[in-house]
């Protein structure tokens, strides 16, 4: 159970057992929780029906507003399983995976509210720094690594992902 239930919970059966508070007793607020940054995927991946280079990752995700940059990748081997091979850092740019689809999404709201929301990948961004797009393949149903990263690009100490395998249908 999440902290805050317990606390929530613990201060009901107290307030149960002492019915009247005395008169001119002070309530204290509790100190307001730190600002969190969450990030999980929460579905698998979805293959666009008329373009299996495309697919959708959805993911519940919070985050604080100097939490600027999104990043969505999806890999698979030619197999479509869970290979570890695929979480090695580089293994897309160095075509350790037969697919790639990946994207830098701008419709993230990093508001300190919880949002879910569906992001495209595919194989169309270009990437300045490589000088050309960046991404192959197409998908296949089977497993796949996901990575949903969100991170500040003047704080990296914001950094917050869930990475890891997941359906691909």
């Amino acid at each position: 159970m999440k902290l805050w239930k317990r606390c929530l919970t613990g201060a009901a059966a107290s307030a149960a057992l002492v019915p009247f508070a005395p008169l001119g007793a002070v309530a204290h607020a509790a100190p307001a929780p730190a600002p969190v940054n969450t990030a999980t995927v929460i579905s698998h991946v979805t293959i666009e029906k008329s373009d299996p280079s495309v697919g959708y990752v959805q993911a519940r995700y919070t985050c604080q507003p100097q939490v600027d940059h999104l990043w969505v990748s999806v890999k698979q081997n030619a197999a479509a399983t869970a290979d570890p091979e695929l979480a090695q850092e580089g293994s897309g740019f160095e075509h350790g995976a037969t697919t790639w689809l990946q994207s830098h999404p701008v419709s993230m709201q990093c508001d300190g509210k919880n949002h879910v929301q569906t992001f495209r990948v595919d194989t169309t961004e270009y990437s300045p720094w490589a000088g050309e797009t960046v991404g192959y393949g197409q998908l296949s149903r089977g497993q796949a690594y996901v990575q949903f990263c969100l991170v500040s690009t003047t704080d990296e100490s914001l950094f917050v992902s869930d990475q890891g395998f997941h359906d691909v249908k």
